[in-house]
């Protein structure tokens, strides 16, 4: 029987080093449940997921790097993390933010989200990151045909659609709906709430349908 998570709405964190929210994002992203479906297990990877996320959502660091140019949005997808991809997403955190990211011991660079998710061949991330309203032109491969990232050669679907979205102009509602989200910035559900507006179009612009499926899986 799936075990149904409560939601946090006040929780209360005191002297909290954000630095150290941030690792610990990356390392529940890391850890996958530890391989584990059991309900001790997810339920307290939800519980320190939520109580994070809102953490750091009422400091405004959901967009900011820390002193290693990580994002909390670029460690769960780092880490191939729907479900905290999603939930970040919901939040309305930025997409286009860059860290670093580590590709080897000994290499790093700075990359996108949605640049991390290609080099690593993380198909389904990379459709919901796009999905969300990411930055495909940044990608100059797509047209080019250069330094193309082995994981996308070998993903040709994955390749036509990334240059399919790169050259094809956006259309109208999914701009309108990045603007508005861009303006009303974090916590954009709330702050929806707030106004007259039909409930089909508030859940447009929250992305209900593309970042439905993905909460699915962490309760």
């Amino acid at each position: 029987m799936k075990t149904k998570i409560p939601r946090y709405k006040n929780i209360r964190i005191t002297r909290v080093d954000t630095k150290f929210l941030v690792l610990l994002i990356g390392y529940l992203s890391a850890s996958q449940y530890c391989g584990l479906g059991s309900f001790p297990v997810s339920y307290l990877f939800t519980w320190y997921t939520e109580i994070c996320t809102q953490h750091l959502l009422k400091i405004c660091v959901l967009s900011l790097s820390d002193e290693k140019g990580t994002v909390p949005l670029l460690q769960a997808v780092s880490h191939n993390h729907l479900p905290l991809a999603a939930l970040l997403i919901h939040y309305n955190c930025s997409l286009n933010v860059e860290g670093t990211v580590a590709l080897s011991r000994t290499e790093s660079q700075q990359l996108s989200p949605l640049q991390c998710a290609v080099i690593r061949g993380y198909s389904e991330m990379c459709t919901l990151l796009v999905e969300a309203g990411s930055d495909v032109t940044h990608l100059a491969y797509l047209l080019t045909n250069e330094n193309v990232p082995p994981a996308l050669v070998e993903d040709c679907d994955l390749w036509l659609w990334l240059r399919d979205c790169s050259s094809t102009p956006q259309p109208l509602i999914v701009l309108c709906r990045q603007t508005v989200r861009h303006c009303l910035g974090l916590n954009i559900s709330q702050k929806l709430a707030s106004l007259a507006i039909p409930d089909y179009i508030v859940q447009c612009i929250l992305l209900t349908n593309t970042l439905q499926p993905f909460w699915g899986e962490t309760g």
